[in-house]
């Protein structure tokens, strides 16, 4: 049986959005609405996250598994969601079955869906597709969904910044060995790690406690790279090389090339962690104080 009431609020909220999300990409994508969406779904993991953060529990994720795999936080509010596919290729009937007030996702993977997922209902795409400082990106998106989801969204960013402010003022007073590092993630079956450049949301974040990013390049999409073992052996041996990880692959610490690097060599390789780097305030705190804690030893 339809449950009516609920049905004539998405119907409402459906028309009171209509024309702020006729605005094509790149303009603004995000709404407030009228009343604080009960039933969310979440095509996006940086969208999951903040949600969590904020203490709502979508009713859907898509790549349910693979967010509680490689970003894990707030999984424990998620025993009761539904998978809804792929990030890229999001399933629409699953989408619709759980009747949402609200979708958010990102416009990198859904600005193509955007017509269709408005159909279902509201929907808000974080402009993820940006160059430049990624962490503004988040600043950003944070503000997008505290304002979708009529949350507050000032003490949150406040208390991220107080942390920096923080973490700085030990660096300040404690300074490390060195302050060069690498910010990696090993490419399994490879020799070859996507490295975090200056510009992502990671490297920013260790940037403004007082460390210095070795990986410099504007030009690089979504603030990584690619590098193989060329690339690590320019680095100054004094680079600290964050991986990560939890355990570095036999075969790549047995390789005589990985073995042959200055900054192996040097026992700059440190392995901080499986944190995901391309999350919201909390998965970024937490990367940060693993960060930090192999840069000071």
């Amino acid at each position: 049986m339809t449950d009516r009431p609920a049905l004539a609020r998405r119907r409402f909220l459906q028309g009171a959005l209509a024309a702020p999300f006729a605005v094509p990409f790149p303009g603004a994508a995000f709404a407030r609405l009228a009343a604080a969406p009960l039933r969310i779904v979440t095509l996006e993991w940086l969208a999951t996250e903040m949600c969590l953060s904020l203490g709502v529990a979508p009713l859907g994720v898509a790549d349910l598994a693979l967010y509680k795999e490689w970003v894990g936080f707030g999984q424990a509010q998620l025993a009761d969601a539904q998978t809804l596919g792929a990030r890229q290729q999001p399933g629409l009937e699953a989408i619709r079955r759980l009747q949402p007030d609200l979708i958010l996702g990102s416009v990198l993977r859904n600005q193509g869906l955007r017509q269709q997922l408005q159909e279902i209902a509201p929907t808000v795409l974080i402009n993820d597709l940006t160059d430049g400082d990624q962490l503004q990106m988040v600043d950003q998106a944070w503000l997008d969904v505290c304002a979708a989801l009529d949350r507050p969204a000032a003490e949150k960013a406040a208390e991220f910044t107080a942390f920096l402010q923080d973490r700085q003022r030990r660096v300040a007073q404690n300074p490390p060995p060195t302050r060069s590092f690498v910010l990696a993630q090993l490419l399994p079956g490879t020799s070859h790690l996507r490295a975090m450049t200056s510009d992502a949301a990671a490297a920013q974040a260790l940037g403004r406690i007082g460390l210095q990013p070795a990986i410099q390049d504007p030009d690089a999409r979504f603030g990584f790279v690619r590098i193989g073992p060329e690339a690590l052996a320019r680095l100054a041996p004094d680079t600290r090389l964050l991986l990560l990880t939890d355990t570095l692959p036999e075969a790549l610490a047995q390789s005589r090339l990985w073995q042959a690097l200055p900054l192996v060599r040097q026992g700059q390789v440190r392995l901080i962690g499986a944190h995901w780097a391309f999350g919201g305030y909390d998965t970024l705190a937490a990367l940060v104080d693993a960060a930090l804690a192999q840069m000071m030893g």
